[in-house]
C-alpha cells in the first residue's frame, strides 16, 4: 500500500468514528432534552401554567410574525 492509500484510509475512518460520536452526542441531548421537556409540563401543570401561552411568544418569532 502507498503512504497516499493508507492516509485516505485513516482519514475515512477518522471521519466515521467522529460521525459515530457525533450521532452518539446528539442522541444523549435529545433525551436530556425530552426529560427536561416533561419536567417542564408537569412543573407547569402543578402550577397551573398553561404551556401554550409560555410557548406563543417564541412561536411568533419562528412564524416571523
Amino acid at each position: 500500500m502507498t503512504l497516499s492509500h493508507t492516509t485516505t484510509v485513516w482519514m475515512i475512518r477518522q471521519g466515521v468514528r467522529l460521525a459515530w460520536a457525533t450521532a452518539r452526542a446528539a442522541q444523549q441531548l435529545g433525551y436530556a432534552g425530552e426529560r427536561l421537556e416533561s419536567r417542564l409540563d408537569a412543573v407547569a401543570m402543578v402550577r397551573g401554567v398553561d404551556m401554550l401561552d409560555v410557548l406563543a411568544p417564541l412561536t411568533e418569532l419562528l412564524s416571523g410574525a
